[in-house]
């Protein structure tokens, strides 16, 4: 059995893959809204398995990787987290044990897996809701609370920025991330959600509720355009445009689809204050630049890829990822479902 090497200030993951005898399996991280393998190991005779990684700086979800089916776990520091599971229910048979935020975080995973083969907004999400709004009260400044807040189900947010509960929800998360975690690479982008939620649901003020957080518009991107400019999205945003913000690959199979929708909004919208910051993900800024030179829109290039803080202050964990800026140069919406696209940003044209 291989094990990884690392110093003492490390966090292990064991456990057990039933009928799982000489599996590959990958240690996988989130680093900045993409997955990277950082490990991987083959079981024993009998399923069992080891890693062993240093720490990280915050708290980081992990995911174990078998062909392409995941367990998600979170890490905090010096955790010993346990999986058990089996080949047949590999993702969804398995336990976590070791420390109360893998157990929180399977139990999130387990019940978000029933919703999903439910209708949007049965009953049963009610209840799911407010099971996991008593779950992160509990303990709001934690990387589970985090995960939960920012959980999709069915291509759409389990708790949303329109709604005057979840913005209460997402408001607590917040508070709590800017008072214990004010560094950490999360926490703006967690104001943001809950500034942009009590924009939408013009919630007032009450007595109880009461939240320390600094109010900010965007999160800013500074990069350069095919000209060689540098276009800041801060400035795009303080035009009084309706500004769509774009994280994409030129070389996703979606990708002609989703420029020849974003061709009509230009044609049909552009005249009446509508631009669009386009940030390329490619690995060959050469082809991006070659790609980029018919589009009307401003596209710019980020060469830090994968590891960019840029997508992890944005929550973009895959790509593309669409957000839309109002024109007062507020983070208004993200839109998870190209097919909303046209209807959501005549909304604010």
């Amino acid at each position: 059995m291989l094990t990884s090497c690392s110093g003492g200030n490390e966090f292990t993951v064991s456990g057990n893959v039933e009928n799982g005898k000489n599996e590959t399996l990958l240690l996988e991280r989130s680093l900045s809204g993409r997955w990277i393998v950082t490990d991987s190991v083959k079981t024993d005779d009998n399923g069992d398995f080891s890693f062993s990684e240093e720490a990280p700086s915050y708290p980081e979800i992990f995911r174990l990787n078998r062909k392409g089916r995941y367990i998600y776990f979170p890490i905090d520091s010096l955790d010993n987290v346990t999986i058990n599971t089996d080949t047949a229910s590999f993702d969804s048979g398995y336990t976590l044990g070791g420390s109360e935020n893998a157990v929180w975080m399977m139990k999130v995973d387990s019940i978000s897996a029933e919703l999903a083969r439910l209708p949007f907004g049965d009953t049963a999400f009610v209840k799911a809701k407010n099971d996991f709004a008593e779950m992160i009260l509990r303990d709001p400044s934690s990387i589970v609370a985090y995960y939960t807040v920012n959980k999709i189900i069915g291509n759409r947010p389990l708790f949303s920025i329109t709604d005057r509960e979840d913005v209460r929800i997402l408001g607590a998360v917040a508070n709590a991330y800017n008072s214990y975690k004010p560094n950490d690479p999360r926490t703006e982008l967690l104001k943001n959600m809950f500034f942009t939620g009590r924009r939408y649901t013009v919630r007032p003020a009450a007595p109880t509720d009461t939240f320390y957080v600094s109010e900010s518009q965007i999160i800013d991107i500074s990069l350069i355009d095919r000209n060689g400019k540098t276009r800041k999205l801060s400035e795009e945003a303080s035009k009084g445009n309706v500004l769509i913000l774009n994280f994409t690959t030129y070389l996703a199979d979606e990708s002609p689809a989703l420029n020849a929708r974003f061709a009509e909004l230009y044609r049909k919208y552009s005249p009446s204050g509508f631009q669009i910051y386009q940030i390329c993900y490619d690995a060959n800024e050469f082809n991006w630049k070659t790609a980029a030179k018919s589009l009307p829109w401003i596209t710019v290039y980020d060469p830090a890829g994968a590891q960019s803080e840029n997508l992890l202050r944005y929550n973009v964990g895959s790509l593309p990822a669409i957000f839309i800026i109002n024109r007062k140069g507020e983070l208004s919406e993200r839109v998870i479902d190209i097919n909303d696209l046209e209807k959501a940003v005549a909304k604010y044209i």
